[in-house]
């Protein structure tokens, strides 16, 4: 067996090391078993894995003969086949985690040293260089370093680890690892990176856009999944960018690219940036900064000039902004399109979600947007457009009470066109301020209609020199706003105040033809 062999199969080797059988216990030759079973083998037993059934996975799995001849016992001990099938775990564990496992190429056959110290560039490169196509390089455990970051510039590849003892690490400024061409232009397709840790050095961070450094840095490809990785102190964690300014309209956009299940601790700046990609999935990923946000630009996600993209089920702590969706530049602007924003919490965050500059067909359903400091939803117009056709749908917000500035508000909503507002919960905007006027729902410059009903807000006012919570506000609108079948609760209840038009041309309808307010307005 060459040391390849070995660096794969460890319990293989051990076998060879430690010839013999246990008292009482059938031997069982591992890398024969592997071997006999084959694709359609182990993936009978994964099945078994994933549902608890180890033995009976191993010996649905195993023809007749490959285990050997079972001996009498209680099934736990000596004379049963299970203790010889705890010693299969851990490989066929490592073997599931990749479908290329047992065959990946491993990086320290090539001499990195996995010191922390020592530059691996080069046993990088060496090693992906002899990754077949539809292959696997390996990560073993220890701290690789690279100056200049790792460098992926093919596709159908998988890139893997042993878990969070699997960390590649670069400088300030730089990404630890770059999947795509350099010169931007020719497409890759199909990667595959989980199972590892990324950091970088501490540094000032990237001036924006190309210049953004990640953790994972994804740069003019199709079909990229970067799937349960653990991100510690980076400038941005996962980037998902298209193509060259060279390049119009579609031919830069990318597709398909998922950023799921990671956990990310103490970003500088963004948690995932979606740069111009089409069908992009951002889902289930933990986002926490300890110590709150380091500078303005603070995203947990960013969707820019993004279509048909899906945020969903994160769990966000205490970014600057949970998620930013908006148009962008890159030789010509793109608006972002048919997105969804779903099933997320929010917590500690100046402000939930934002939308400007072009953010159209959204739908913003059943978040949770806890203790917000500022704005727990805004849509406003700002360069190139402002938004149009969204729908805000069975999301809870709440003020952070912590908070004594002025200009709280649940919702925002300036300059867009149309806007369906129904079944949220707003609570306890403007209760702990001390000045200025906080609002559940602010509508303004509505171009076409914007339809606010089924909701329920609750606050109890901050009394004091006119600051106070004054509902749903509605001001120079050029169409019709409808405000009904909403609840109202505080301790001071008054239609003319909490759901009320200042100025506009267009009308506040509180209720249907005939009805003149379908809302109530209860007592705290």
């Amino acid at each position: 067996m060459d040391k390849k062999e070995q660096a794969v199969n460890p319990l293989v080797r051990k076998e060879r090391e430690e010839p013999g059988d246990r008292a009482g216990v059938a031997r069982i030759n591992r890398r024969q078993v592997l071997t006999t079973l084959g694709a359609a083998g182990v993936l009978t037993m994964a099945g078994g894995l994933l549902s608890g059934g180890i033995a009976s996975a191993l010996e649905a799995g195993a023809p007749a003969g490959a285990m050997g001849e079972k001996k009498p016992g209680n099934g736990n001990g000596n004379g049963s086949p299970h203790a010889a099938i705890e010693e299969l775990r851990e490989e066929l564990e490592a073997r599931l985690r990749s479908e290329a496992a047992l065959t990946a190429v491993n990086l320290s056959w090539y001499g990195a040293a996995g010191d922390g110290i020592t530059d691996d560039t080069a046993a990088w490169n060496a090693a992906m260089a002899d990754v077949p196509a539809g292959g696997a390089l390996y990560v073993p455990p220890g701290t690789y370093y690279s100056a200049s970051g790792f460098l992926c510039e093919r596709g159908d590849i998988t890139i893997f680890g042993a878990g969070t003892s699997s960390h590649l690490t670069t400088e300030a400024q730089t990404n630890t690892l770059l999947i795509g061409k350099s010169d931007r232009i020719t497409r890759v397709r199909n990667v595959n990176v989980h199972s590892l840790k990324f950091s970088q050095k501490p540094g000032p961070s990237g001036s924006g856009g190309a210049n953004n450094f990640a953790g994972v840095k994804v740069w003019f490809v199709d079909r990229a999944v970067v799937h349960n990785n653990d991100f510690e102190e980076c400038d941005v964690c996962i980037s998902f960018g298209g193509g060259n300014s060279s390049l119009g309209f579609p031919g830069r956009v990318t597709y398909r690219n998922a950023a799921v299940m990671n956990r990310m601790l103490n970003t500088n700046k963004m948690g995932v940036e979606v740069f111009f990609q089409n069908h992009a999935i951002v889902y289930a990923n933990q986002m926490i900064n300890e110590e709150g946000y380091k500078v303005a630009e603070s995203h947990a996600v960013r969707l820019i000039g993004s279509h048909h993209s899906m945020c969903c089920d994160n769990d966000v702590y205490r970014f600057r902004t949970g998620v930013s969706t908006q148009g962008g530049n890159s030789l010509g602007y793109r608006e972002s399109d048919n997105f969804l924003i779903s099933g997320n919490r929010f917590r500690q965050c100046v402000k939930g979600i934002q939308g400007f500059e072009g953010a159209y067909n959204g739908h913003v359903l059943m978040n949770v947007i806890e203790h917000v400091r500022e704005f727990g939803i805004e849509f406003r117009q700002e360069k190139n457009g402002g938004w149009d056709n969204l729908i805000v749908e069975g999301n809870l917000i709440s003020a952070d009470p912590s908070s004594t500035s002025g200009g709280q508000r649940g919702a925002t909503f300036t300059a867009g066109q149309r806007l369906v507002f129904r079944g949220n919960q707003s609570v306890g905007f403007g209760n702990s301020q001390t000045s200025g006027t906080a609002y559940h729902v602010y509508v303004s410059a509505i171009g076409r209609i914007a339809v606010i009903e089924s909701n329920y807000f609750e606050d109890s006012f901050y009394l004091s020199s006119g600051s106070r919570n004054l509902g749903v506000r509605v001001l120079n609108n050029e169409k019709t706003v409808i405000s009904r079948n909403n609840v109202f609760v505080s301790p001071s209840p008054n239609p003319a105040e909490q759901n009320a038009q200042s100025s506009g041309n267009g009308q506040l309808v509180k209720g249907f033809p005939g009805l003149d307010d379908m809302n109530d307005y209860l007592q705290a």
